[in-house]
């Protein structure tokens, strides 16, 4: 049973008033609210877990509080055993990314209490997808789906997509007196919200505990006797199959100019040589070990340089 929170209340909310209403509280990250001490730490670094619900375009953030998180990249082969072979043949299927994310809501005032339950709310909407009305005639009507309930994630680099966000750190140019590298000295980190750099996600089963019977809850009556209970502590937890909407994977590149030099030199080499010499045929395997070094190099695609979270590297 819940049971109402010893913390004191602010002037602007008596629990248990007869007159008091479920309370509706303007957002602080709108600008409104009651600034805590850790909206100014969260604040200062973007350490929120963001949510932007595509259909809507509705957007919903909690405050970093993480107590689980998991990236699993599932390599999918098909094995077949075959008779007298000790190793099955193997073909390749996909890759597949699937996040796992815990985190806590935890309010520092009631006001934040009752936006926190706000959010939760608004993020278990976001669960549903959209229709459309179809209408035929005067009389006769139909619902439609019409849009699934897709949703882009943001948490800081750890969970971003690859071709908004970029990390790049800076090390200290002196060594320590062991002669180890310093600590890095700075960071320069290309960033954005849920809607501009999030990652594309079909979200998946949200566990939702309240925390009643540990943290308990904040209880508002109205006029008519009906309760109102607001938790102080909400853990949540889903899990997320990414959506990939930039390239991934390794790219072959081709040097056309190393190959047209490749084979004018060879022309040049064999001329007037007889085709199966000695001279000719070492021509020959140079001029495909040059065509070979020039379609071999293999490159990462676009904005697969700095996938998954953001580090560019070579």
């Amino acid at each position: 049973m819940a049971k109402p929170s010893k913390k004191s209340k602010p002037a602007s909310i008596k629990a248990g008033s007869k007159n008091q209403k479920a309370p509706s509280f303007p957002s602080k990250f709108a600008g409104g609210g009651m600034i805590t001490g850790t909206d100014a730490f969260v604040d200062r670094g973007n350490v929120y877990i963001e949510f932007f619900h595509i259909p809507s375009s509705t957007a919903v953030k909690f405050k970093g509080y993480v107590t689980e998180f998991s990236d699993i990249y599932a390599v999918d082969f098909n094995k077949e055993n075959v008779y007298g072979r000790m190793d099955p043949i193997v073909t390749y299927k996909g890759t597949q990314r699937e996040i796992t994310l815990g985190w806590t809501v935890v309010a520092e005032s009631e006001i934040e209490a009752a936006e926190n339950w706000a959010s939760v709310q608004r993020y278990v909407q976001m669960l549903y997808p959209s229709y459309k009305n179809l209408k035929f005639g005067k009389t006769l009507s139909a619902t439609m789906l019409s849009t699934p309930p897709l949703m882009r994630m943001k948490f800081m680099n750890l969970i971003a997509n690859a071709r908004n966000v970029s990390l790049t750190a800076k090390p200290y140019s002196d060594k320590t007196k062991e002669g180890k590298q310093r600590m890095i000295q700075s960071i320069d980190f290309t960033d954005g919200n849920a809607q501009t750099s999030g990652l594309l996600v079909a979200p998946g089963n949200i566990t939702i505990d309240t925390k009643i019977s540990d943290a308990g809850a904040l209880l508002l009556k109205n006029s008519s006797g009906g309760a109102v209970a607001i938790p102080f502590e909400i853990a949540m937890a889903s899990t997320y199959t990414v959506l990939h909407d930039h390239d991934l994977g390794w790219r072959r590149d081709i040097n056309k100019k190393a190959i047209s030099k490749a084979n004018k030199a060879f022309t040049a080499k064999v001329k007037g040589l007889t085709p199966g010499s000695k001279e000719y045929k070492y021509a020959k395997a140079k001029e495909q070990r040059a065509i070979r070094a020039a379609t071999n190099n293999l490159k990462k695609a676009g904005d697969f340089k700095s996938f998954p979270y953001g580090i560019k590297n070579k």
